[in-house]
Parts: structure tokens; sequence; C-alpha cells
């Protein structure tokens, strides 16, 4: 997997604004840090959807008919990449 493709992936989710970055809490450094770790246990197609569907702002519909799948599978795929996401992240 392409690092720099999932420090593209937290940067559109964090904002671009380098000076609000600095100003970020210990919390929420935790938060930032705690998405890109899980980010990184995602395989190239759950990243593909990932940034299909929450970074590029199209819906999940869409991301089946563009890959050419059956809606509900679509749909079966983002829960479990969601979930993978939530078992990824550390809750305080």
């Amino acid at each position: 997997m392409d690092f720099d493709y999932v420090e593209t992936l937290v940067t559109r989710c964090k904002g671009n604004d380098e000076e609000a970055k600095e100003k970020l809490v210990y919390d929420e450094m935790c938060d930032y840090d705690d998405l890109k770790l899980a980010l990184k246990n995602l395989n190239e197609e759950e990243l593909e959807l990932i940034d299909f569907v929450f970074y590029k702002n199209y819906t999940v519909k869409e991301y089946a008919y563009f890959k050419n799948m059956c809606y509900s599978t679509a749909i079966q795929r983002n829960k479990n990449i969601l979930m993978k996401i939530l078992n990824n992240i550390s809750l305080y």
C-alpha cells in the first residue's frame, strides 16, 4: 500500500490548512494518528471505496455502478470496511 496515498486521504479528512493542524490539541492529534493507522491497515480496494465515497463524495450506489458490482455487495463491503476502521481505532 502506498503510504503517500494514505497520507493524502488523512490530510483531506483533516483539511489542508497547515496552521490549523499545528493548533490541534493532543486528543485531536491522537484521533488523527488513529485514523492514519486504521487507513494504513486497509488494502487498495478498501482504500479506493473509502476515497470514492467519503472523500470524493460519491454514493455507494455510484461506487457499485462504477465497479460494475451489485449494490448490496457494495453496501456490505462498505459496512465491513467501516467496521475494520472502527476496530483499528482506539476508543477512549
